[in-house]
């Protein structure tokens, strides 16, 4: 009988035989206590050792608790190791055995609550080479490395926009979809947030709250007074891959790409009159 229906092929003859009672529906391994049957020795064992375990004395009991119990072993689904599905059974059962002492918060796996204590800690394992920027995750070190190599995956199939971040793609699709219902005074000018209209009646009243410390210099946006800082620290966080040279800014990386790459993306309209 072939596995046709499993995404990896099997391995072992004992393996795939205990698969097919899966399609067979052949139960050989009976319980003597409440005539309970199972398609593998495994689960017999496991379940009885768990009745016992619970204290569960009386026939009756035995019967609930083992109806309980089998409701783990209807996705058929097979493990290499015992160890593994324990933990596996947690999905049916929503058991959480693993809890943090700080907050409460429950886990299913010893590791989910690991990742999760350095909520509490602040433990960041995971250190950009170029920057020295520390995560708590190591998804997140993938994702700030984009800022380092100029990466932008995610692009806008409307204006072919790109970006670092999925969350700032979609936040930029609302220009597209959402109306623009919030508009200067001063202009004219309309935008899709409240926020987005304070920051731009900076251009109007001329403010610059976001001053360096260290020369005196003030800017209308916080992300032109880090951009700025970079002056004093000398810090260079876009490197190029091609050539190696590293720049403050990644308006001057990109600049200097096209030249690896021979990008010519501006046409001037005019020219077919000449």
């Amino acid at each position: 009988m072939a596995a046709a229906c499993l995404r990896e092929p099997i391995q072992q003859v004992g393996t795939l035989t205990a698969h097919q009672r899966v399609h067979t529906g052949e139960r050989p391994y009976e319980c003597r206590d409440c005539e309970k049957t199972f398609k593998q020795a495994g689960a017999l064992k496991y379940t009885r050792e768990s009745t016992l375990e619970k204290g569960l004395m009386n026939v009756e009991n035995v019967k609930n608790h083992l109806n309980k119990e089998m409701s783990l072993l209807k996705c058929g689904k097979s493990f290499k190791q015992v160890g593994d599905l324990p933990v596996h059974q947690r999905i049916h059962t929503g058991e959480r055995p693993f809890e943090c002492r700080e907050c409460g918060k429950s886990f299913k796996q010893r590791g989910a609550l690991t990742i999760h204590q350095r909520v509490h800690t602040i433990v960041r394992p995971y250190k950009c080479r170029k920057c020295g920027k520390s995560f708590k995750h190591g998804g997140d070190l993938n994702i700030h490395q984009r800022v380092h190599t100029g990466e932008r995956p995610y692009q806008c199939g409307e204006c072919g926009k790109c970006f670092i971040w999925h969350a700032h793609l979609v936040f930029h699709c609302r220009i597209h979809t959402v109306e623009m219902s919030f508009e200067c005074y001063e202009c004219g000018k309309t935008f899709s947030q409240m926020s987005f209209l304070i920051r731009h009646q900076v251009v109007h009243t001329g403010e610059r709250p976001y001053v360096c410390k260290e020369c005196g210099k003030s800017f209308k946006q916080g992300g032109n007074l880090t951009i700025h800082h970079r002056v004093h620290t000398g810090e260079r966080p876009y490197e190029c891959r091609e050539c190696g040279k590293s720049f403050n800014q990644r308006g001057a990386l990109t600049v200097l790409q096209r030249i690896h790459t021979g990008e010519r993306p501006y046409e001037c309209r005019d020219w077919q009159i000449f």
